[in-house]
């Protein structure tokens, strides 16, 4: 598998398997020492793009629970929700 990325993904199909990119994402982690940056168990709920502040404002649930909500702003959001996780097959008669 073709990459740009200075780290091999060890991936030996052309989709990786979760186990591959969860290896993948620690090994990027560790080395970039980013950690710190990362919230597990956390989905975001909500992303805008404000021109005028040049920032992300996001809304974070931790957990299941609506009430958990924080906000944050940042320079850079990378969305790894992974859209294959949400494939919808059409229905074939």
């Amino acid at each position: 598998m073709h990459s740009s990325s200075p780290i091999d993904s060890g991936a030996d199909s052309s989709y990786a398997k979760s186990v591959e990119v969860w290896e993948y994402m620690k090994t990027v982690a560790d080395k970039y020492n980013s950690y710190k940056y990362i919230l597990f168990n956390h989905k975001v709920v909500g992303a805008h793009w404000h021109e005028e502040s040049a920032k992300w404002k996001l809304q974070i649930q931790k957990g299941d629970e609506e009430a958990n909500i924080i906000e944050d702003e940042v320079d850079l959001f990378l969305n790894a929700g992974g859209i294959l996780k949400y494939i919808l097959l059409q229905r074939i008669s």
